[in-house]
């Protein structure tokens, strides 16, 4: 007989069979089942997926709010950052200011001091 007039036969046997002869259709499950995933294997792997798919939702959402949060404090650090530059950036010019106002009263009083060391000697002599 050729593959083709066997597969002939099976298919038209086949339903009659599985109908007729429970001992026949037992051996036939045992057989696919080694080949083939039950429907309660396959719904379990697809519920394991699942659950692991929301799990992994679950974290991602938790992940990004972490993220967000750590985004929003590193904003207000560069923010205290800036605004302490800012601070210092004036005292630095508040302290040039000074050290300029204290070089010319020191100018001055130098002035002064050599005027009246100049009246003494000229009085002196």
């Amino acid at each position: 007989m050729e593959k083709r007039e066997i597969e002939k036969i099976i298919i038209e046997e086949l339903p009659r069979l599985l109908a007729q002869s429970p001992a026949f259709r037992h051996q036939l499950i045992g057989i696919m089942a080694e080949v083939f995933v039950r429907k309660d294997e396959l719904k379990q792997v697809l519920d394991a997926i699942k659950d692991l798919r929301e799990d992994f939702n679950k974290r991602f959402e938790e992940h990004s709010k972490r993220l967000e949060e750590y985004s929003s404090y590193i904003g207000q650090l560069i923010k205290r950052q800036e605004e302490h530059s800012e601070r210092i950036n004036e005292l630095m010019k508040r302290q040039d200011e000074g050290a300029k106002r204290l070089e010319s009263a020191i100018g001055g009083l130098g002035a002064r001091w050599g005027i009246m060391s100049e009246d003494s000697f000229i009085k002196a002599g």
